[in-house]
């Protein structure tokens, strides 16, 4: 086998960025790895209840509500809230149900009304939408509380929105990441009759769908085929799921996209384990969060990836809110662009030129 380098046009979007950003600062300490303790339990969230904040004289109390388990990304962006606000000088609370646990509304309107009595200048909420809730919401407004939704929109009954800092649109970054696979994987001489493999985490919160969309439709536009390796959000079923795929008689695979972090985990491991074992590659690419502990490691082998920057979400989550505690407007809708990012030069593996015979 040989190998063929292929030379891009360096960055994709965002005004020429380099492939692998500089690490970020916000996780300057984290302990977070991709592929490896991504559990809820990686840092603590307490159960509603436990240990409430109290009042900080002449301070400020932020706190971050979910009614649901927290997703990796949910994990990570306490964490990093934490780090901000200990550097604010603010003091930070979390409150989510344990995995596996269900909590009722009135556990999510407990756990607004007892943030305000106790001194709450700021919430952040992930909430299912139930009118209670959002009347608990309401209230804490009125109350001077400032309220910032995460991800989803929160209906209102005719009055004020709640702000929201969701991403931005995933239609455009999954088209660039599309197509620098697909430009790149051109330059391979059987590639018209190869596989390529989307990994589809259903676990993977609530942009899932977005992010999925945005890379099987340019596959559509393009004309080219694909199929999805689903998985439930575990390590190990997603590595059986990945490796089954890749092993199934027929077509190789020339090309694997994963639509969140654990997935393009996976798809690296499953790569470095195939040239070890000296099979054939395929081209990786997909969407990643550089916040990550273990990114520049993943990334080598990536040909694309469209951040999703998890630290640039709760930085600005937190200057958002910080701008509403202190009574100065904030957009209806605040928005998180997904950067991509490309390599400049990728070997791209080619069949080996046959041996001429030897002349007589």
């Amino acid at each position: 086998m040989v190998l063929l380098l292929i030379g891009l046009s360096g960055a994709v979007g965002c005004g020429g960025n380099p492939f692998v950003p500089p690490p970020p600062p916000e996780l300057a300490e984290s302990t977070s790895a991709v592929g490896g303790d991504s559990s809820p339990r990686a840092i603590e969230i307490p159960k509603a209840g436990e240990e409430p904040p109290s009042r900080t004289p002449g301070g400020r109390v932020v706190e971050l509500i979910l009614d649901r388990p927290p997703s990796a990304d949910q994990v990570l962006l306490a964490q990093i809230l934490r780090q901000r606000t200990g550097k604010a000088q603010t003091a930070f609370r979390s409150f989510a149900p344990e995995a596996d646990e269900s909590r009722p509304v009135e556990w999510t309107v407990k756990t607004i009304q007892t943030a305000v009595e106790l001194g709450a200048k700021g919430l952040l909420v992930e909430v299912d939408p139930a009118p209670a809730v959002l009347q608990a919401l309401e209230q804490a407004r009125a109350k001077g509380v400032a309220v910032l939704a995460l991800e989803t929109p929160l209906p209102t009954a005719g009055g004020k929105p709640f702000p929201v800092i969701t991403y931005g649109s995933f239609v455009e970054a999954g088209r660039k990441i599309v197509k620098t696979l697909l430009d790149a994987a051109l330059k391979i001489p059987d590639f018209p009759s190869t596989r390529i493999l989307i990994i589809d985490n259903r676990n993977a919160g609530p942009f899932r769908e977005a992010r999925l969309e945005s890379l099987t439709a340019p596959l559509k536009d393009f004309g080219r085929k694909w199929d999805v390796v689903w998985f439930d959000g575990t390590e190990n079923d997603g590595q059986r799921a990945l490796n089954k795929a890749l092993t199934t008689p027929g077509p190789r695979v020339s090309v694997v996209i994963a639509q969140e972090d654990l997935g393009l985990f996976l798809a690296h491991r499953a790569l470095l384990a195939r040239i070890e074992q000296n099979q054939p590659e395929f081209l990786l690419g997909g969407y990643f969060s550089y916040d990550t502990r273990g990114g520049p490691d993943v990334l080598k082998k990536a040909l694309v990836f469209g951040d999703r920057a998890v630290g640039r979400f709760a930085a600005k989550a937190f200057e958002s809110l910080a701008l509403a505690i202190d009574g100065k407007p904030v957009p209806d809708r605040i928005e998180v662009p997904i950067e991509v990012h490309a390599t400049s030069m990728i070997f791209v593996p080619v069949p080996a030129p046959k041996t001429p015979p030897a002349k007589p």
